[in-house]
């Protein structure tokens, strides 16, 4: 008894050491992709679209949390914020299997592992903006007067917006483009059709105060 003990406590131990080591290199190598994605997108893209490993996804997915959590601190919502982070998840959802979908109808036979680790890569410009934003609510909260100091804030702010838009643009195309596979005017075709759709999806979430910027 004390032998099959021992050995199955050992096990555990083993098995928990292997769980501890994943996760942690899962969070490293996200961590080195989330700056790789800065400084070279189209190759650190492509490596991910090729990747098998989740756990990044889910770290992803659980930064995201944290955020809805921390911000409802700061913007009291009407709303609890794991509600709200249970509708972003079925906007991802609905966006990766509408992806999914038209590449099929292409054609196109690919892993849907591919799509949940593009798509949750390309997430990490809209958490960035609004970490930030939520951030400077609480440092700096509105209404800002309109001196040279709270100009020179709103000039910063917007470059700031833009170039994480830009950003944003840039890995929503490289993981659709590495995902689907499809050639440049299929994915247009695609786009199009997703954000005559979004539109005004999104609308529906700013009238019910869900979004007032859709977290995609």
């Amino acid at each position: 008894m004390d032998i099959c003990w021992s050995s199955w406590h050992h096990s555990c131990n083993m098995d928990f050491k292997t769980v501890v080591v994943s996760w942690l290199a899962s969070f490293l190598l996200l961590m080195q992709r989330f700056f790789l994605l800065i400084i070279s997108p189209y190759p650190t893209m492509r490596k991910i679209s090729m990747d098998r490993d989740t756990i990044q996804a889910i770290l992803i997915f659980l930064c995201i949390w944290i955020y809805f959590q921390i911000a409802d601190i700061f913007k009291k919502s009407h709303i609890h914020p794991t509600l709200v982070f249970l509708i972003f998840c079925f906007n991802f959802v609905c966006s990766i299997f509408f992806c999914y979908g038209f590449s099929r109808i292409f054609g196109q036979k690919n892993s849907i592992r591919s799509y949940m680790l593009t798509f949750s890569y390309s997430l990490l410009p809209t958490l960035v903006w609004f970490t930030v934003n939520s951030f400077l609510y609480a440092l700096l909260p509105p209404p800002r007067q309109l001196t040279l100091m709270g100009k020179a804030f709103s000039v910063f702010f917007v470059s700031f917006s833009i170039s994480l838009l830009v950003w944003k643009i840039i890995l929503f195309y490289l993981a659709l483009r590495f995902s689907t596979r499809l050639p440049f005017y299929r994915l247009v075709f695609i786009l199009v059709l997703y954000v005559s759709i979004f539109l005004p999806y999104s609308v529906l979430l700013y009238t019910f105060k869900i979004f007032r910027v859709p977290f995609i």
